[in-house]
């Protein structure tokens, strides 16, 4: 009987500690594809500056939709920001990257 009691309390400690663990790894999952995401974006937005288009338009067209709601982009003189909120409590993404006009 006091072999169920202890695998009852042990469930209920590995439990949470299980749940926390894919909580983290679901952050840390989405901060990875955003930080690419952003990367794409200030990638395809060099580009576009590039061919003389819009590196502004650019950049916000190469986000997926749940990013390029929330994300900052920005152009001052020469230097893209890329700047994305990615979900959970993972802090923002900024990609700072040099265009030639």
């Amino acid at each position: 009987m006091r072999s169920r009691g202890q695998a009852a309390i042990e469930l209920v400690v590995v439990v949470p500690l299980v749940l926390l663990l894919a909580l983290a790894m679901t952050s840390a999952i989405a901060g990875a594809a955003a930080a690419v995401a952003a990367e794409h974006a200030a990638d395809r937005a060099l580009v576009a500056a590039a061919a003389g288009d819009d590196p502004v338009a650019a950049a916000r067209a190469a986000l997926p939709r749940g990013l390029a709601a929330t994300a900052g982009i920005r152009l001052t003189g020469s230097v893209l920001s890329v700047r994305v909120d990615p979900a959970g409590p993972v802090p923002p993404i900024e990609v700072r990257q040099a265009v030639a006009r």
